[in-house]
């Protein structure tokens, strides 16, 4: 790995791990790839990620499967942009149920441009179990999933984990957004912006994210760092954000786990 991605990918390993370990999941490092499961019934949060072409091994292969067995959930392989070719070898090895596009996107200190958030809006720090579960409601039902779906991950071992802080904000007293950081290595990287659906077009999502940016760069970092859907690109480009890079994400079904050799 080199540049960007050298700095952008253990960004992601960080949070990867922090998320797994804090939920109650598992974290495992084989030749070539790190592994973290989480109770979090979500491709995005079940991930082995290749960090080198001996995770593409049969052995190491192996090895992966072997520790999402018991997953009840659809997990997946994800390659970072220097690894992209050895899809192939995966593709021989192992039976994946789709294919999909992880778009990187960057932020300088220097080019960064954050607005002040809308009037009335109130954006603040988690710092309570209690905060942190309304938290991870407001996350659930903006991510369009059922409110509870976060709850095994509100632990004070999440709340705890070095390096990561939640973010909420409010309006009229009542949650409407949330963001995080993950701050390692000078990145932050921003993770879980979502905003509840009925409060969207306001420029709430926006406001979280440029909350974590700024929390991000007041530490230290001199980058930010977001994986974006297409319908947030828009939002980051006027940021300042800039499109660098794909990872590439191979979604395994927890009923399709077998070798094809």
């Amino acid at each position: 790995m080199q540049g960007l991605e050298a700095r952008v990918i253990p960004n992601h390993l960080h949070f990867g791990k922090a998320f797994a370990l804090g939920s109650g999941g598992k974290v495992q490092d084989f030749a070539g790839v790190t592994c973290t499961r989480t109770p979090i019934p979500d491709v995005e949060s079940n991930t082995a990620l290749i960090t080198d072409r001996a995770g593409v091994q049969d052995d190491v292969l192996t090895k992966v499967k072997d520790f999402f067995r018991d997953q009840q959930s659809e997990w997946m392989f994800v390659l970072p942009p220097s690894l992209v070719d050895v899809s192939w070898e995966l593709a021989k090895r192992v039976v994946v149920a789709r294919w999909v596009r992880l778009p990187e996107m960057v932020l300088p200190r220097e080019s960064a441009s954050l607005s002040d958030p809308p009037s009335g809006l109130e954006i603040r720090k988690v710092s309570s179990l209690d905060e942190f579960l309304v938290w991870a409601r407001a996350n659930s039902m903006g991510f369009g999933s059922s409110p509870n779906f976060l709850d095994p991950f509100v632990r004070p071992e999440s709340l705890e984990m070095k390096g990561i802080s939640y973010y909420i904000a409010s309006f009229s007293g009542k949650p409407v957004a949330t963001s995080l950081s993950c701050v390692s290595n000078g990145v932050a990287g921003v993770y879980a912006v979502a905003t509840i659906p009925e409060f969207r077009g306001r420029g709430f999502g926006t406001a979280v994210t440029a909350f974590a940016v700024r929390e991000g760069f007041a530490k230290g970092c001199d980058l930010a760092a977001l994986q974006s859907g297409s319908m947030s690109t828009p939002v980051y480009l006027r940021m300042g954000f800039r499109y660098v890079f794909d990872c590439h994400g191979w979604v395994v079904s927890p009923t399709r786990r077998s070798s094809k050799t």
